[in-house]
């Protein structure tokens, strides 16, 4: 006849003793939790019909003119009108900035109609071409045209002086 072996408890000396007593205590009180009744006592149905959810609202974002009117990075807080512009056939451009890393290069382009455009070297922005990217300026081709936007100039650099510069 075969006995069943038997499962040998650590003693207090065994590194496992610790271990073993925390489990033990745990499933005790996992136990307790199950076998005691709770003693909150839920309050009675009430006649009064639920709330209405609310659905959120959401302001509106302002449009802030005065941020455009006291530049923050200007030394005498006066807008300049020209900052960066460049006239094309289609109105004026203007680069806001110029964004670069590893694997990507990307120019922020104003254009005539007033929205900001993000352009990746050979993408377009209103029918011109993205053909030159640089920290300091950024270079628009359509057909024989070419406009250089210049980062932070008051005007933009002729084509020939820019070649020169260089």
């Amino acid at each position: 006849m075969r006995s069943q072996p038997s499962i040998a408890l650590p003693g207090p000396d065994s590194p496992e003793f610790a271990p073993a007593l925390a489990c033990a205590v745990l499933i005790l009180a996992v136990v307790a939790q199950l076998a005691i009744p709770s003693g909150t006592v839920l309050p009675e149905d009430s006649a009064l019909a639920p709330r209405r959810v609310r659905p959120p609202q959401v302001a509106a974002i302002p449009d802030y003119p005065a941020i455009l009117q006291a530049p923050l990075f200007a030394p005498d807080r006066t807008p300049r009108a020209d900052s960066g512009a460049a006239t094309g056939g289609d109105g004026d451009f203007s680069l806001m900035g110029v964004a670069a890393g590893r694997r990507f290069a990307v120019a922020l382009v104003k254009g005539p109609d007033g929205k900001v455009h993000s352009v990746s070297p050979g993408g377009e922005v209103m029918g011109w071409r993205l053909a030159g990217l640089d920290r300091s300026g950024a270079t628009l081709v359509r057909g024989s045209e070419r406009m250089v936007l210049a980062l932070g100039a008051s005007t933009p650099i002729p084509q020939a002086d820019q070649e020169a510069a260089q």
